[in-house]
């Protein structure tokens, strides 16, 4: 199983040492954007030895390795890990789908531990802050 390229400055702010700790399969050193028509393309092709040392670029990792990771580092930050669980909307509060979970009404474990409902709003799929409930990609409408 392989993951595809994973971009560090996102995880930059999760997790601050995440090129020291995570599971590098190689650092991607290399760039491609293809432009198509119907009977044409064209690619731009960039290349960087210096994208292989700090700061990097991105890498790429085998997924099992790097989900079992990422979700370490979850739990230890406080999340509740649940595996084989479908997403069906984001808890939020007011207009924060990261809202903190001490605030009045709202639940005393980890963020999104709380049952819907209890001082929060749940919003349906698309998971966006328009409040749409169409059902998600795939399931009975």
């Amino acid at each position: 199983m392989y993951c595809g390229v994973i971009y560090g400055r996102i995880l930059d702010d999760l997790v601050p040492n995440w090129t020291d700790e995570m599971p590098i399969q190689r650092w991607v050193t290399r760039r491609q954007t293809m432009v198509l028509t119907e009977t044409q393309a064209m690619t731009v092709d960039f290349r960087s030895e210096a994208w292989g040392k700090p700061p990097y670029n991105g890498a790429t990792a085998f997924r099992p390795d790097f989900d079992s990771w990422l979700a370490s580092k979850a739990t230890d930050a406080g999340a509740q890990l649940a595996c084989s669980t479908t997403a069906t909307g984001l808890i939020f509060e007011g207009d924060d789908p990261n809202g903190p979970a001490d605030e009045p009404g709202g639940s005393d474990g980890p963020r999104g531990a709380g049952p819907p409902g209890a001082g929060r709003k749940t919003r349906g799929w698309p998971m966006s802050r328009g409040g749409s409930t169409a059902s998600p990609p795939g399931s009975a409408t």
